[in-house]
């Protein structure tokens, strides 16, 4: 017999004594205290009853300390708490056994509130007394553990007992085959007695044991002294292993495994025993997992599988898992030995690598680019596979020589592109890049973009290029087509003025080196708004889409057109002669150019007018060549319709002179040098003052007070006209909140609006807000307008200000009546309220003529048949005012009556005597 199996026998023995001396013992405990206890009545116990109670006692005790000693869990101690339960239930039973069997000559009652507490009290000690002996695996507690039984014993005894209460009854006779109170002493001490000599037998029988086994117990220390050593270098080895040794069975339930898996895994061991592990294993490597482990009954089969272990947290960890089938030493069976090693690190190392590597695949394959590495000390280039998919060449795919690349630049290129890499190879530079074409397979050049990151040894010297290249050839195509647009006209195809101001500029630079004169003419069609109003916009492109490719065929082929914006167009004519031949081929060329053209069946009829300058007589740079020309062709157009005029100084002044009026009108905007002057109207029938017209004045720095014409060229500019209107308005505006503050009364104040003021889109609301911003009543305000802003594409931008202004309260005049293109279907169309007779029909002499008046006459009555009051203009003799008078006109104004003064002066001609037309005192009448 081993020696296991000897200690496994012994064991057995001394659990058989020790439950029944426990339960000998509890038994006669109780006896014993049973001696103590009278009721002061016959008393006998059932012998039956005794016996039962001493057997439950006896077994339960056995069972007790039996599962008690089976004890294997690290953590809490439950079997010994159970088998501590267990001998707590033979104490019960041997104590209430008892007193069922007890009899008495009187009633037994019981307070079941006291027998729960003894019992409760009996089998908690009886536990703590269990885990004190066997619960702890690194100490025990056998002083306690006596102390907690037996006070579990005593509590249950004494705490029972007292939940009896007897009543006497001498009715009740205590007889049959039972045991006194008398005799239950010597019961007790025979069964004492037996204990101690069976005891005593006992001990003297594990002595003689316990001789004989010492010399083997010292070879086993020594022993066991060797095979610690070895326990503690292997497990030594275990803790600095990273890998957890683990065992299992045949069907792959784990035995045995290391305690750092709780580490690793996050898990703890008893997770992982039996099947354990395979429930924390990832869903999706639980099947492969079954199919890659042949946990088969062989000798020598081995298993290497990868799989994901959940941890507490919920999170997975990737494990390596190898073993091999043995047989175990102890009893032959075959199981699987092996190791489990942490491998998340390496696999996400792993799959960062190769997720690192498709995206440098994909990159490759999604890119037109053909990546090179040019390795210096083999002149070796390898290329990416988009040198076959994007040039053609599918066997340069396996590496090319440097000379390969050089032979296939462009040769214009070649020399430039190998001079700027040697010079990045020699100057220390970590970059190269550079544009160039390359040769394809298809023997057509492409326009490509290459650039190299340069790598440099310690030395500085270079041993490696890797870069791309990129055929362009695509861009390339746009942006030259990106750069015709933006320098051509869309219409005509023609270069844009930036484009032909370069152009200019170089056929100076040639004629410079020619000694050749250059000629230039600029082109504006007359009146070209007109074909827009009366035929459409489609018209007009096409008009100037013929213009256009007539002048191209017209001029020299030398020559260069470009439109350079609207009806505007130029013309470059190098190596002319100058004088009469260069103005012959002038008017030639205009001649052959206003012919009248045929579009969509119906004859057009366009007229330009031309300026021409000559380089170097008219301007020594292009810049100052095409101001030359501009000042022809505004003379051109001023003076007549399909002109030609060619540059001189005369032209030169004019162009001076109006720069230096709008000079002096932005100086007198900007130092407020803007004034306004009034000029009286007159009741021709009372002579009473009917209205002031404001007229504009400003103040030179060094002249003082100028009329408008000083500023003339202002009136023609947009921007500087809107602004002296405004500035007109708000001066006015200021003027007669003063007048209505001082109780003036003014009448009514004309202001003049010009074209360019209907321009804007928020004339109206401006002239209106200024005079709600002075307070001043919109019907003490008269707006003029001449008859040219009616015409043309303003007249519903037109129309639609006037009526806002009319439906306000502000009076509408139109000024110089007569001398336009305004109709009777003007006057029905606009809110016209007053008609201002031009001054040409008043004051050519002292007198009005015939013809004059007659037409004065119609005017007036035309005005009165519309109910339409009329005012003449540029009246200086009295005459002219008793005819105007005597044909019905309403009001006057001109310097018979008062000139124009200013807003000081105002209240003195309102507080002077009427003016009288003397009809006497006129030498023509009417």
């Amino acid at each position: 017999m081993t020696r296991s199996a000897t200690n496994g026998g012994r064991q057995r023995v001394w659990l058989a004594f020790a439950g029944i001396i426990s339960g000998i013992g509890i038994w006669g405990t109780h006896y014993t205290a049973m001696l103590g206890y009278s009721p002061g009545l016959p008393t006998r116990f059932d012998t039956g009853m005794a016996s039962l109670s001493i057997a439950a006692t006896i077994v339960l005790s056995t069972a007790g300390w039996t599962f008690a000693t089976s004890y294997r869990s690290d953590r809490w101690g439950g079997e010994a708490a159970l088998g501590g339960l267990l001998v707590g239930l033979g104490l019960v039973a041997a104590h209430y056994i008892d007193m069922l069997g007890m009899s008495v000559a009187g009633h037994i009652y019981f307070d079941f509130d006291l027998v729960a507490k003894s019992v409760g009290a009996g089998l908690t000690l009886c536990v703590l007394a269990g885990w004190l002996v066997y619960g702890q695996r690194m100490k025990r507690y056998p002083v306690l553990a006596s102390i907690a039984l037996s006070l579990g014993i005593l509590s249950l005894h004494f705490i029972g007992m007292a939940a009896i209460r007897i009543l006497p009854d001498p009715t009740i006779i205590v007889t049959g085959s039972a045991l006194g109170i008398e005799q239950l002493g010597g019961v007790v001490v025979t069964i004492a007695v037996a204990i101690l000599s069976v005891g005593f037998a006992v001990a003297v029988y594990d002595r003689r044991l316990s001789g004989q086994s010492r010399l083997g117990a010292e070879r086993l220390a020594t022993s066991s002294a060797a095979l610690r050593a070895i326990e503690e270098h292997y497990r030594f080895s275990i803790d600095a292993n990273t890998q957890v040794p683990w065992v299992a069975d045949a069907t792959g339930a784990m035995i045995e495994i290391g305690p750092l898996a709780e580490v690793l895994t996050d898990m703890p061991i008893r997770a992982l025993m039996g099947n354990g592990w395979r429930a924390c294993v990832h869903d999706d490597d639980a099947p492969g997992l079954a199919a890659n482990s042949p946990f088969e009954w062989r000798e020598g089969a081995v298993i290497d599988s990868r799989y994901r272990i959940r941890q507490r947290n919920g999170k997975f960890r990737w494990f390596r898992s190898r073993g091999s089938a043995r047989r175990s030493l102890d009893d032959g069976r075959l199981l699987w030995y092996g190791t489990l090693e942490d491998i998340d690190d390496q696999v996400r190392a792993s799959a960062a690598l190769s997720l690192s590597e498709q995206r440098y695949r994909l990159a490759l394959q999604a890119t037109d680019e053909a990546i090179w590495d040019w390795r210096h000390d083999t002149d070796w280039i390898d290329w990416s596979e988009a040198v076959g998919s994007q040039l053609g060449y599918l066997q340069a795919q396996a590496g090319t020589p440097l000379s390969w690349w050089s032979e296939r630049l462009h040769p214009d290129d070649r020399t430039r592109v190998v001079q700027e890499l040697d010079t990045a190879l020699a100057d220390g530079s970590t970059r190269w890049g550079s544009e160039f074409r390359f040769r394809k397979a298809d023997d057509t050049y492409a326009d490509v973009y290459s650039r190299g990151q340069i790598v440099r040894d310690d030395d500085g010297l270079p041993v490696r290029t890797v870069g791309a290249m990129l055929d362009i050839s695509e861009r390339k195509h746009v942006e030259n087509n990106l750069r015709w647009t933006a320098t051509h006209d869309a219409l005509t195809g023609l270069p844009t003025r930036s484009l032909f101001s370069e152009q200019l500029a170089e056929a100076l630079t040639v004629g410079g080196d020619t000694d050749e004169r250059v000629g230039l003419i600029l082109l504006d069609v007359d009146d070209f708004k007109m074909v827009n109003d009366t035929l459409g916009y489609a018209v007009g492109d096409a008009s100037l889409r013929l213009l256009g490719d007539r002048l191209v065929k017209l001029v020299p082929a030398s020559a260069i057109v470009g439109r350079l914006g609207g009806d505007e167009f130029g013309v470059i004519l190098p190596g002319i002669s100058a004088g009469e031949a260069w103005l012959a081929s002038i008017a030639q060329m205009l001649a052959e150019l206003n012919a009248p053209f045929v579009l969509d069946g119906q004859p057009i009829n366009i007229k330009a007018s031309i300026g021409g300058a000559v380089w170097p007589l008219d301007g020594a740079t292009a810049e100052e060549l095409l101001k030359s020309a501009a000042i022809a062709l505004n003379s051109a157009k001023s003076e007549d319709r399909a002109a030609i005029r060619t540059f001189n100084g005369d032209m030169r002044v004019m162009i001076e002179t109006q720069a230096a009026m709008l000079t002096q009108a932005r100086a007198a905007l900007e130092n407020d040098r803007i004034v306004p002057y009034y000029q009286p109207k007159i009741d021709l029938a009372t002579g009473a003052i009917a209205g002031f017209e404001a007229l504009l004045r400003w103040n030179h720095q060094a002249y003082g007070l100028q009329p408008p014409s000083g500023i003339a060229a202002a009136f023609e500019d947009m921007s500087l006209a809107a602004r002296l209107t405004d500035r007109m308005i708000d001066c006015v505006a200021r003027d007669m909140h003063n007048w209505l503050a001082a109780g003036v009364n003014f009448h009514k104040i004309a202001v003049n609006g010009s074209a360019v003021d209907f321009l804007r889109g928020d004339f109206s609301d401006r002239l209106l807000g200024a005079l709600h911003k002075a307070d001043v009543p919109p019907s003490l305000l008269e707006i003029e307008v001449t008859e040219s802003v009616f015409v043309g594409r303003l007249a519903k931008h037109v129309e639609r200000t006037l009526n806002a202004l009319s439906e306000a309260g502000v009076t509408i005049a139109l000024d110089d009546f007569g001398t336009g293109y305004a109709s009777l279907s003007h006057l029905r169309q606009f809110p016209v309220d007053v008609l201002k007779i031009d001054k040409s029909f008043v004051h050519k002499a002292a007198h009005i003529s015939d013809d004059d008046i007659a037409i004065v006459r119609a005017v007036v009555g035309l005005a009165k048949t519309l109910k339409i009051t009329t005012v003449a203009e540029g009246v200086e003799t009295m005459e002219q005012a008793v005819q105007l008078r005597a044909v019905g006109c309403d009001l006057a104004q001109g310097y018979l009556f008062n000139r124009a003064v200013t807003a000081a002066k105002v209240a003195g001609l309102l507080d002077a005597p009427r003016f009288v037309v003397d009809r006497e005192a006129c030498q023509v009448l009417c």
